[in-house]
Formats: C-alpha cells, structure tokens, sequence
C-alpha cells in the first residue's frame, strides 16, 4: 500500500531533476514571513477584542489571511521548483489545500486566543497544526498533474513532518507570548518571531519538496520553455493586498483604540478636575501625584504646592498620622486594610488648620509592581452641622406635648411624635406608613383636600378648630396648624402637621354658649308671656318680634357673664376642695348648664314661633349623622348601664338634602332623653326608608327604648311648650319642658311628622 507513496532503495536513473529558481524561494519567504507578522498582529487584536463580534471578525479574518499567507508561499515554492516537465494543477485539489491551510490558521489563532497555554497545550496544538500543514502541503502536491509518477522518500518526508510540528509549537508560543506583551521593544520582537516562524514554514515546505521523487513515465511531456513566473507574482501579489488589508485593519483598529484611549483619558482628567469631590492620588510613600481643583477648593493647597508631599502632613491632624503610616504599610506587607474600598467618616486638616469633616473612599490599583492610591474625599461638614441640627430639632419634636405630625402630598405619614401618640392612640409603628385619613372623620375629608389645595400654593394654615378621630373613636376637637414641606429645590413634598387638644375648651364654651341661650330664652319667654297676658293679638305679635329681636342682640352679652361662671364653676371643681365643696361647686357647673341649655331652646323656639327659623339644605350622610350621634351619647349610656344600638336599613340612601344641623338635634334630643330614663335597658336608633321614588325617599327615624313607659293619657302633650311628666321634684334629669315641643316644630318645619307611642312598663 505504502509502496505507491513511498519510494524504497535505490532512485531510479531516469528521475526528474529540477532548479530552484532563488528569486522565487526569496519570494516565497518574504510572503511567508509577511503572513506570520499578519497573523502574530491579528493574534493581538484578537485577544484585546472587546465584543463577540470584534473576536469572530479578527479570529475568520485572521485566519483567512494567513492560511492565503501559508497557501501562497506553499504554492510560489512549488511554482519556484523549474522542470523540463508540463505541469499543470488540478483546481479542485488546489483550493482544498487552500482550505486546509485556512483551517490550521483557524486552529493556530483559536489557540492563541485562549486564556492559558501549558506545555501540554503546546505539545497537542503542535502536533495537530503540524500535521494540518503537512495535509495542506502535500495536498497541494497531489494536485500537480503531470506525466509522471510522484514518490516521496520516506525519512525525508518525517523530516518535513517534524519541522511541521516544531514550527507548528514554536509559532504558538511565540504568538501567544507577543499577543499579550505590553513591552515597548513589541514589534521588534513581533518582527523577529515573523522571521522565524517564516524561516520554519519554508524549511518545512522546502524539506518536503526534497523528499519528493518524479518519475517520468516513457510518453511523459516535455516543454523546457514553460514559464510560471507571472503566475507566483500574481499570487504574491493578491495575497501581499490580502495581508495588507488585514494588518491594515488590525492597525486600524488599534489606531481608534488608542485614539479612543486618549480621549477617555482627556474626559478622565476633565472628570476629575470638575468632579464634586476632591480626588487625590498617592504613591506608596505616601507622596501625592495627583490633586483636582476640588481638592485646592476643600484644602487651600495649590496643585503645585500639593504634588510631591506628604498627604498625611498636609491633610490628616496630627493624632492620625501614626495610624495612617502603620495602616499604609500593612497594607504592603499584606495587602490588608481597615478602609480599603470603604466609605468612612473622619476629620481632616485644610491649609489653615480648621478640622472638616469629610467623607473617605480609597482604593488601590496595582500598576507594574507598584501600588496607586486614589482617594475620593467630600466635604461633609456643612451636612454634619445640618445632620446635629436635625438630631436637635427631631428631639424638640419628639418630646413636644403638641401632637406633631408629617405626611406626603398623598397623604401617607412619614412622622409621628410622642405628642401625636398622647393625642390619637396609636403608636409611632402602628401611624406611620398608614394613611393620614385613619385620624380624619369622614365627613372632614373634603376639609383635608381644600387644605392640600392651599398648600400646593406655598400657603400656611395657622390655628384653624377642626375634629380628629382618636383610635377608640372619639372625636377629638383640635386646633391644627399646618405647613408645606420642602426639599432642597423648593419643590414641596410634605405636610407638617401641629395638633393641639381644645376638646375641653370647646365643652366648656359649648355649656357657656348653652347657658348664655337659655337665660336669653328665658327673659325673652318671660316677656312673651307678660305681653300676651296683657295685650291683644296683634300687640302680642308685635312684641314677639320684639323679643326676638331683643333676644338675638342681647344673647351675646348675656351668655358673657354665664360663660365666665360655669367656667369659673369648673375650675373651682379641679382645685383642691373638701367634699361639701366640690359639692356646691358641682351644683353651681349643673346649674349654669341647665340656664345655658333653658336659653337655647327658648330662642329657638322663639325664632320659630317669630317665623324667623330659617333651615339650611345641605347633603346629609344619614348612617354617619346617627353613629355620630350614638358616640356622643356613648358615655352617658355606659354610665346608666344602657345598650346603645344603631340600624340603618340597607335601602336607605347614602345622603339626603335638608338641615343636618337641626336633624341632629331633633334625633339626639330624642335618644337623650331615651338614654336619662332607661336604667339597665336598651336604646335603638333605627332608620328605615318607607317609601322610594327616583329622587324622594321618605325615611323614617325611630328612637326606641326599653324604659319605664308613658301613660296613655299623658301621651297627647309631652309634645306642649313647658309639658313635663312629672314633678321637677322628684325627677332625675331636670328639664326645660321645650325639648319636644322644639322637636315637633322643627320636624314640622322640614315636612316630617312626629308622633309617640309607648306603654307603661
């Protein structure tokens, strides 16, 4: 088998004996040397490729042209070898010896472009590229067609196969070693591998020539005058413009790179002059090499005066300094340290000796054999001053007996203070994050949006009375300041809330108020009934008016006096007194609320009598006006052991038109009195719709109690002016008689009925 491929023995006489032609072999090297330069450049491109894209370029476009650098100067030895012979070259084979020799380039710069290369890599990639060479080679040889049979010489032929894989071993080490070579003698070096790995690509070519035996056969061709020099100038002409373009492009690209680089590098020195925090550089002595104009604004120290001193004596104090040498060198010694890469808070020195506090980072790069030091440093000081004026400001906030709240423009809260806790019930964890509606009543909620409305304006709102929910569901009367809050651009991104309890205040006034209306009421009535004794009708109508008209202007002047005794009364109650005291003190606050509730009702009823009532329409939230008015009268039914239920029916609408106000008073006058005279029982207030058309719903509201019951023929004038059912004497709760009667009117007045029914027990 082998027989046919090698040639045994003795050479036969007849043997084709050709010539070297010198300037074609001189060719042929300059080609092959000029396609290992290419390639070792390519290599280096390649391994500094960035992108995926940039690697598959440089690794395909590598190894196209040194595989055409290879092929050419494989095929200009072959053309450079003259015989008497015809020769011709079979395409097919020709091209395939191409290919495989762009193969082996392929495989040559995947290798290169790895991350390690062991002697074992070495070893492997030599031997398969040497033998990928051979392939390429004696491929190229099989393609040559002419009349004569080709042998080689089989020691000669492992000859040129060792060369192949030696080559082959040492092109991969050195292209590996310049591929990643920073030293400035590079191309020096890069021009001398090139030489040798040329060097080695043509003995391997030439060495395999040599084994080669021709062997004429007795009809074998002749032309001694055949010529193939244009042919190998023309080859190493298209491959010359193949490596030129790619070693253009490498140089291209590398070209950008560094031009890419200098402009990195101008925007990196523009960065660090204009950064907004000082940037010093430091070598491993401690010596600065590098200060921005941030570092001369924090510092004082020009960057001449800077550059080339002890960073430590200029800008550390003095009772640091020992730990930033010891630090330093451990660091050295160990690569060690507490702050490397950290961001830490600590004092500093300027020019003048003025202590700062600035914010740190350091970080070291290695560079060669020697360390860099770059340290980032802010001036802090003026935000450590605003951070302790913070601290301060918080701690006046957190220990104010006010309740002092913050929330967003959405109204969720952000602050809740120990006062607000007092306040409202709910702890600093349980407020804040939740809504600012869960301290808001229901029915205040459009107050809250015209607030907010006159914020977005910058505008403050200082001491308005307003209600706020307690977390049990008490209503709290408060006086509320509030003020927008904001950021360090003058947007505004808050709301500051101050809260003050006026829930005693307010229940005072209420009773002075009172007082003040019932003694009105009762000089007006008193004269009313002097008046009507006296004269006719007509007198008796013009003297109502009369009184009314004196109760209205006089009411102020005489709730005065009684506003400042039933106060008086309940200050007199919280001093220290014995117990006949406190008791006479107590008698006198009753009292007051008596007169002050006695004057209400008889001007009302005045007024209404007079004709002069006037009722509002306004919505009215029917479940929220009956739950209110069950808080209010919570306490007074816990104190009389009494249940205290609302039913609001299901069909009943959301909200009606009328005069909330005087619905109000009609229903609490009615489950007041319900709730005095039920002991140990049960009060229900009920309301149900009893008739529905497209706007109307007639709704009736029933007050039901489990108590002592009237008697049937008392029913018809509990609703009488001055009616009461039993002796002043021997009640509990002394009233005006004017409740009902006022009640009556005022359904009346709204287009209702009113009516009793009731059993006694």
């Amino acid at each position: 088998m082998l027989e046919s491929f090698f040639i045994y023995g003795a050479l036969p006489d007849n043997v084709e004996k050709g010539v070297y032609q010198l300037p074609l072999v001189l060719l042929s090297y300059v080609v092959a040397s000029f396609a290992s330069y290419t390639a070792l450049a390519l290599a280096q491109q390649l391994v500094n490729s960035k992108s995926l894209a940039e690697k598959r370029l440089f690794h395909w476009g590598g190894a196209f042209a040194m595989g055409a650098g290879i092929w050419s100067m494989h095929f200009i030895g072959m053309l450079s070898y003259k015989m008497r012979m015809v020769v011709e070259y079979d395409p097919g084979l020709t091209l395939l010896s191409m290919f495989i020799a762009i193969l082996v380039a392929y495989g040559v710069l995947a290798i290169v472009a790895g991350q390690k290369l062991s002697a074992w890599h070495i070893l492997i990639g030599g031997v398969l590229l040497g033998l990928g060479i051979c392939a390429m080679h004696y491929t190229g040889m099989a393609a040559m067609e002419m009349d004569a049979d080709l042998r080689y010489v089989g020691d000669i032929f492992l000859l040129s196969v060792a060369i192949a894989i030696a080559a082959s071993a040492a092109a991969l080490w050195m292209a590996f070693k310049l591929a990643r070579s920073s030293s400035g003698y590079r191309y020096l070096f890069q021009l001398a591998a090139a030489l040798v790995m040329g060097a080695g690509i043509c003995g391997m070519h030439y060495t395999g020539m040599w084994a080669s035996v021709m062997i004429p056969y007795a009809d074998c061709r002749y032309d001694p005058n055949q010529n193939f020099d244009m042919l190998a100038l023309s080859i190493a002409g298209i491959t010359g413009l193949i490596l030129a373009l790619a070693l253009a492009a490498g140089i291209y690209k590398k070209t950008r790179i560094e031009l890419q680089l200098q402009h990195s590098e101008s925007k990196l020195r523009a960065m660090i002059d204009n950064a907004q925090d000082a940037v010093i550089g430091m070598d491993e002595q401690g010596r600065v090499t590098e200060w921005n104009k941030q570092a001369e604004a924090i510092f004082g120290w020009s960057h001449e005066e800077a550059v080339g001193t002890q960073m430590a004596a200029m800008i550390i104090p003095p009772e640091y300094r020992q730990a930033h040498h010891q630090g330093l060198q451990r660091f050295l010694s160990g690569g060690e340290s507490t702050i490397m890469g950290r961001r830490i808070e600590l004092p500093a020195l300027n020019k003048w000796g003025k202590v700062l506090s600035v914010e740190l980072t350091v970080t070291a790069q290695k560079l060669q054999q020697h360390y860099q030091f770059t340290a980032f440093i802010r001036d802090i000081s003026d935000r450590k001053r605003s951070e302790e004026m913070m601290e301060l400001l918080a701690s006046i906030v957190q220990s104010s007996d006010d309740s002092i709240i913050s929330n967003t423009m959405d109204g969720f809260i952000t602050s809740w203070n120990s006062g607000a806790v007092q306040l409202f019930g709910y702890s600093a964890a349980e407020a804040v994050g939740q809504h600012i509606s869960l301290i808001i009543p229901s029915e205040r909620w459009a107050e809250e949006q015209q607030i907010l409305a006159q914020l977005r304006t910058g505008k403050s709102l200082d001491h308005s009375e307003t209600v706020r929910l307690h977390k049990d569901g008490r209503r709290i009367d408060v006086s509320l300041t509030v003020s927008p809050i904001y950021d360090a651009s003058g947007l505004i991104t808050g709301v500051s809330k101050v809260a003050r309890d006026i829930t005693k205040r307010k229940q005072t006034e209420d009773r002075l108020k009172t007082s003040l209306n019932e003694v009105i009421i009762a000089k007006k009535t008193a004269e009313t009934a002097l008046k009507d004794a006296q004269i006719e009708r007509e007198k008796a109508e013009l003297a109502n008016r009369a009184k009314t008209e004196f109760l209205a202007n006089m009411s102020h002047e005489i709730r005065t006096p009684l506003s400042t005794i039933i106060g008086t009364s309940e200050l007199l109650a919280h001093t220290p007194l014995d117990a006949k005291q406190k008791e006479y003190a107590g008698a006198l606050n009753t009292a007051g609320d008596m007169l002050l509730g006695l004057i209400n009702n008889i001007l009302d009823l005045s007024k209404i009598e007079a004709g002069e009532f006037n009722l509002l329409t306004l919505p009215i939230v029917v479940r929220a006006l009956v739950e209110e008015i069950a808080q209010i009268m919570a306490e007074l039914a816990q104190a009389n052991h009494v249940t205290l239920e609302v039913v609001c029916a299901d069909d009943v609408p959301l909200a009606i038109l009328g005069d909330p106000l005087r619905l109000k008073q009609v229903v609490l006058n009615l489950t007041s009195n319900a709730v005095k005279f039920c002991t140990n029982g049960k009060v229900t207030i009920k309301v149900e719709s009893i008739a529905r058309s497209k706007n109307t719903a007639t709704l009736r509201f029933s007050i039901e109690d489990t108590g002592a019951g009237i008697p049937a023929d008392k029913l018809g004038f509990i609703f009488e002016k001055f009616t009461q059912l039993d002796d002043f004497s021997t009640k509990k709760y002394a009233g005006t008689g004017l409740g009902l009667a006022i009640c009556k009117r005022l359904v009346e007045m709204m287009g209702g009925k009113i009516n009793v029914s009731s059993t006694v027990g």
